[in-house]
């Protein structure tokens, strides 16, 4: 049984599923940035510029391109998650735990500290905190879920 977290029946389980699902929200919202914006996006642009590139017509389709696909992997964790959360981690399953836990660190962790890098290289703006968040959110979803 899960540990009461509030007086009025709110227990642990039942918090990591919200936390879950608003990852799983977050996420989406970056998918659609990544799946429709225009590209290149603003601090793509600044970043070009630093070397003197112009935005060809081949460094456009480029970028676009692995937007397009990038945002299509975070929809795809976020439909994920959603479900993961509702169905087998809401009735307690540990290796759906699991797997959204492996799932968030493997397209969080690499979306926080690629953009990370080039921050502190280029000293442009990008948006690695969102991912930032996103995995603590994850983290503490999966504590909660397990405890």
């Amino acid at each position: 049984m899960h540990t009461r977290l509030f007086e009025g029946g709110t227990d642990m389980l039942t918090v990591a599923v919200g936390l879950y699902c608003f990852a799983a929200l977050g996420t989406f919202a970056m998918a659609i940035v990544y799946g429709v914006a225009p590209v290149p996006t603003a601090y793509h642009r600044e970043i070009l510029k630093l070397d003197g590139s112009d935005k060809g017509k081949n460094a456009v389709r480029i970028i676009g391109a692995l937007c397009r696909v990038l945002g299509g992997a975070f929809a795809a964790l976020a439909f994920m998650l959603v479900w993961l959360a509702l169905v087998p981690i809401s009735a307690d399953v540990l290796s759906a735990k699991l797997a959204a836990l492996v799932a968030g660190l493997a397209v969080a962790i690499p979306s926080m500290i690629i953009p990370m890098q080039i921050e502190k290289d280029t000293g442009i703006r990008t948006p690695w905190r969102i991912a930032a968040v996103l995995l603590v959110v994850i983290l503490v979803a999966f504590v909660l879920s397990v405890l």
